[in-house]
């Protein structure tokens, strides 16, 4: 396994999707079953053995037959799914095997990781070796995140350092019991969490911590007084963590978007088989990127009838009408968590709103600075994607709320210059309507067909700083 680990992803033999770096489970797996024929360090016969395979055919015939569209057997996924339960019954039904030695070796897999930490060695792929954040920071800390040499990113490589710290600060206890205190289990506890540390894992963060918790509380020989204390400084240092870097623990996640998506998409007898469900999931977006790169990143290909599909189905209508509110909220301090928050929110009637995703967060305060500068709305931009559409609509009112103050800005024609003011865009600059035309405005308020023409400003008497805070931006009619 730890050989498995230093050889880079997709390197070699691309045997149906079976890369050298599969070989060295695989041949483990063929020796396993060896012993398992000859029975030489195995136990007889037994209901497990029977309610194990039972589970096996099924499985095998469920991922097949009824999760997949192509009925694909044995294609790079689903192989992977087989070898590994097969290769997990092999090791808990030999007698001779211990379990946790099985992980011993990962020390390699962490001296490696090390010095790619250290020097900072990128290899070719978005998630192998040391992942750069492209920044002229000088700051070693904040440079980039260790993604591991097997690929799969920073999360993967982040277990197997949690796990391999777990695992040596347990031998370490032992030998500390045992009054043997030369010993080389320290430093690999120590490099394991360094190269943990960079790889920035939220989850494996609390997968050693509380890792390394149940193995100190688990030693009968540590006196109960010494585990309390033990248990009151890891839960101190855990707060104290979170309260002045409270990005480590709290930062943006889109993984509850993620789930969501995933059930709404999984259906248990018309799925998309194994490897298949990035592919069909997230096909409108991944059809937008280049051939070349998602065959060589994801190994992801659709033909011309999926993305012909795709493009047909595609409706381009230069006057769609919408009409509502939206609303952009602010939590300076989020609940009881020592973080920031901004989410979205749309209503068509005012009253009643639903949130357009999910909050947004780098886990940490924003101190909104204090300032007396106007409120930009509009702004210096033309709005145009890539597809060449553009966003233009009317605005007619305007909610800030700080507390239980709430200022409304009405954009009506006569309100100009007294609720309300329109600047050009290189500088501050009443907007005279000499060189971009005459600014629209009907029953529905102001019309923004040009943000890169002119910005509106808001007199700005609030003062946002530390509050918790709701901005209300009401569209009564938007033309996308």
């Amino acid at each position: 396994m730890s050989i498995s680990l230093l050889i880079p992803p997709n390197f070699g033999l691309n045997f149906n999707g079976i890369n050298l770096e599969d070989i060295p489970l695989f041949v483990t797996l063929l020796f396993l079953i060896y012993e398992n024929v000859n029975k030489k360090y195995y136990q007889q016969k037994s209901q497990f053995d029977m309610f194990f395979y039972i589970f096996f055919v099924i499985f095998v015939i469920y991922t097949t037959f009824l999760s997949s569209q192509n009925f694909e057997t044995f294609n790079k996924i689903n192989i992977r799914f087989y070898a590994y339960i097969l290769f997990g019954f092999l090791i808990v039904k030999n007698k001779y095997i211990d379990t946790i030695k099985i992980f011993e070796p990962l020390f390699l897999v962490m001296i490696v990781n090390f010095f790619i930490v250290v020097f900072q060695i990128s290899m070719s792929g978005d998630l192998v070796g040391w992942i750069s954040n492209n920044t002229s920071s000088s700051n070693f800390f904040t440079s980039g995140r260790l993604g591991g040499i097997q690929g799969s990113g920073p999360n993967v490589i982040g277990f197997f350092c949690a796990l391999t710290g777990v695992i040596y600060i347990n031998k370490y206890l032992e030998e500390i019991i045992n009054k043997k205190y030369l010993n080389i289990y320290l430093p690999i506890v120590f490099v394991s969490v360094f190269n943990l540390f960079f790889t920035y894992s939220r989850g494996s963060y609390l997968i050693f911590i509380f890792g390394s918790i149940l193995v100190f509380i688990s030693k009968d020989k540590i006196t109960k007084k010494l585990k309390i204390y033990g248990l009151l400084f890891s839960t101190l240092s855990l707060v104290i963590i979170t309260i002045f870097n409270s990005s480590v623990l709290l930062k943006q996640s889109n993984r509850s978007f993620l789930n969501e998506i995933g059930i709404n998409n999984v259906q248990l007898f018309s799925g998309t088989g194994g490897g298949n469900y990035v592919k069909e999931v997230y096909k409108d977006y991944l059809i937008t990127l280049d051939a070349d790169i998602l065959k060589s990143e994801l190994n992801i290909e659709y033909d011309e009838n999926e993305i012909n599909y795709k493009n047909n189905n595609y409706v381009k209508s230069e006057f769609p009408k919408g009409e509502g509110y939206l609303k952009l909220k602010f939590d300076y301090y989020d609940n009881f968590l020592p973080r920031s928050a901004i989410g979205f929110y749309f209503s068509n009637d005012g009253e009643s709103w639903e949130q357009l995703g999910f909050d947004h967060t780098n886990g940490s305060i924003i101190n909104l600075i204090e300032n007396d500068s106007f409120f930009e709305v509009g702004g210096w931009g033309d709005g145009q994607s890539t597809d060449e559409s553009y966003l233009e609509g009317f605005v007619k009112q305007i909610q800030i709320g700080v507390d239980e103050r709430r200022v409304n800005f009405n954009f009506l024609e006569e309100n100009r210059n007294i609720e309300y003011f329109i600047f050009s865009p290189k500088n501050i600059n009443l907007y005279e309507n000499i060189n971009d035309g005459k600014i629209i405005f009907d029953e529905k308020g102001i019309k923004l067909e040009r943000p890169r023409s002119y910005w509106i400003g808001l007199p700005n008497d609030l003062n946002l700083s530390r509050n918790i805070v709701a901005l209300a931006d009401h569209f009564p009619h938007l033309v996308l």
